[in-house]
């Protein structure tokens, strides 16, 4: 009779899932511990294996993914050239698949990281990456206009090489199954069929491949929103976490943290969204260790969805706190009047016809704009036009260094949803006291231009003031005013009109500014201005606020007429800064387009 290995009673503390059975523990530690476990001996006519070993990714003892060099290799590494640094974006339909701009330029190809070679970094992580020899790199498409220079190959050897690597069929080294997409094949096959070095091959014809060393920066937040399902082995101490986005690795989350209900009837559980945040992430798992957050609803529906977008993007939602709100200089918005010590200083444009032009339904209104003929408007007598670009005087209520301006600062920006706003700053302000709106004294800060009537630029003010806005006028009733010049208008079609003006005079002024837009837009695009514009979808709501049709957004004149002040504006402040503060001042840069 052989002898049978005692196992322990699989429910008892000693045979807890962070303890697998058939292990002993050093004394150095157990498996979390200095040693590594070691394994008991099994009997002579037995071969038992622990079933947690078996499954549990954390007793692997295979290491999945490279270790990480350290911070003085990856100095030395990118000093020396045999490394670069770039930011990683992983293809949303093919996790496996990495790109990174090559750091010769956007004349070569994306350098491409494949599978394992990603070394667990996320989306948008600043990572240290070094290239793999040249005979792993892939076969790209020719480039049809690529000169001699660029090739800086002997012609006959490069026909040879590209003509006889296009009649192989061999799949080795392939990055698509696609067959309408050209091959890609390892440049190490090539050369075994071809006989060519893989010196004799120009780069730019190539797919460089690389391999992560080290994440410089970990911009990607480690948290996602996802649902649970059961891993295959019952016995397992875990669930599965599926992350919505593909490119978020899958999670083990331990049972502890599920609802008991989820293990009886996992099926029902299908449709809920829950979110969960990355522990760890360890070299010998191809998943990563996560914690649950919470239950956020059903899928699909727009509260869930919302609350997604919200966790996902870690967007500070939060009601501002009574001590952020403590800074302020009231309480409430009918508090509040303008000191009479603003009136001193400020230029005044309350006699002015300013008014703003946003969306239908826009609560804060931060622009508006005046226009009006003048007599003289280079000094000279010639006549013109001023144009009046007003933004509402934040700055007055939002004094640096307080709470609110940290609050403030750490937002960075609204956020717009379909059927939401997160404001920046409270609403008693972005709504009220800092919203332009109609038939009330505001604080701004306004840039004034005079022009001739071919906008040319003949002067620029630029100081604070009080404004009265006319009109709240929507894009659609400023490009009715611009489709239709020879319409009489009347009050009920547009909305209150306050100070006794006219719709006859909102409509020149309107017509003003769209003619001096047009001329200034012209002359930007003949400079050699660029408009690239991605399609923004507009969505149609009920009256629960909820989402009942989508369709994409026109840009329309009016849309076109406010852009263009708003960019005159912001490129004659960028000048008078530069030139007041050439040594400190902050300018927008875009780099040139990429080629590819």
């Amino acid at each position: 009779m052989s002898q049978v290995e005692e196992r322990p009673n699989e429910h008892s503390p000693a045979n807890s899932p962070l303890k697998p059975t058939g292990f002993t523990e050093t004394a150095t530690g157990g498996p979390f511990g200095a040693a590594a476990p070691v394994r008991n001996t099994p009997t002579k006519n037995q071969s038992y294996v622990p079933t947690q070993y078996k499954f549990n990714p954390q007793y692997n003892k295979k290491k999945l993914f490279a270790a990480y060099i350290t911070q003085d290799e990856s100095n030395a590494g990118l000093k020396d050239g045999s490394m670069f640094k770039g930011v990683l974006r992983i293809n949303p339909k093919n996790y496996l698949e990495c790109f990174l701009d090559h750091p010769k330029g956007t004349e070569y190809p994306d350098v491409l990281v494949l599978g394992q070679d990603r070394n667990r970094a996320m989306q948008g992580d600043v990572v240290i990456v070094k290239m793999k020899p040249k005979e792993e790199w892939l076969v790209g498409e020719v480039k049809k206009n690529l000169d001699h220079q660029t090739f800086q190959v002997n012609y006959v050897e490069y026909v040879k090489w590209w003509g006889l690597s296009k009649q192989t069929e061999r799949k080795q080294g392939t990055v698509s199954n696609n067959s309408n997409k050209p091959e890609k094949r390892c440049l190490q096959n090539e050369i075994e069929d071809n006989r060519v070095s893989a010196d004799e091959v120009p780069d730019s014809c190539l797919i460089s491949v690389g391999f992560i060393v080290r994440i410089e920066e970990k911009k990607h937040l480690r948290v996602a929103a996802g649902k649970l399902q059961l891993m295959p082995n019952n016995a397992n101490p875990n669930v599965m976490f599926i992350a919505t986005d593909s490119r978020f690795p899958r999670m083990l989350i331990p049972k502890s943290e599920v609802d008991k209900e989820f293990f009886s009837r996992p099926k029902d559980f299908e449709k809920f969204l829950y979110t969960a945040k990355m522990i760890d992430w360890r070299d010998v798992s191809v998943y990563a260790d996560g914690k649950l957050v919470k239950l956020l609803g059903m899928s699909g529906e727009i509260e869930t969805e919302t609350e997604r977008i919200i966790y996902e993007h870690q967007i500070d939602h939060r009601e501002f706190s009574d001590e952020c709100l403590e800074s302020l200089p009231i309480s409430t918005a009918e508090d509040w009047k303008i000191p009479e010590s603003e009136y001193e200083y400020r230029r005044d444009f309350r006699n002015e016809i300013v008014f703003t032009i946003d969306p239908k339904t826009a609560r804060d209104l931060d622009d508006a704009l005046h226009a009006k003929h003048i007599d003289d408007c280079d000094g000279k007598g010639t006549p013109g036009m001023e144009i009046g670009v007003h933004i509402a005087d934040v700055s007055f209520f939002l004094k640096e260094g307080t709470e609110l301006d940290q609050w403030a600062s750490d937002r960075g920006n609204s956020t717009y949803l379909s059927q939401l706003v997160i404001p920046m700053l409270p609403r008693i302000l972005c709504e009220q006291l800092c919203s332009l709106n109609p038939g009330v004294d505001r604080l701004s800060f306004s840039s004034v231009f005079k022009m001739n009537y071919e906008a040319e630029l003949k002067g620029v003010w630029f100081g604070r003031s009080i404004i009265r806005s006319r009109v709240k006028l929507a894009y659609e009733h400023a490009q009715d005013f611009i489709e239709n010049p020879e319409k009489d208008f009347t009050a009920a079609e547009l909305p209150e009109i306050s100070n006794g003006n006219t719709p006859a005079e909102i409509k020149e002024k309107t017509l003003m500014l769209h003619r001096i837009a047009q001329l200034l837009r012209k002359r930007r695009e003949d400079n050699g201005a660029l408009r690239i514009e991605l399609p923004k979808l507009k969505f149609a709501m009920d009256e629960d606020k909820k989402p009942q049709g989508v369709s994409i957004y026109e840009t329309k004149d009016s849309n076109k007429l406010v852009e263009e002040f708003m960019l005159l504006a912001n490129m004659e402040v960028a000048k008078k800064i530069h030139e007041s503060f050439p040594n400190t001042a902050l300018l927008r840069n875009h780099p040139p387009p990429k080629e590819k």
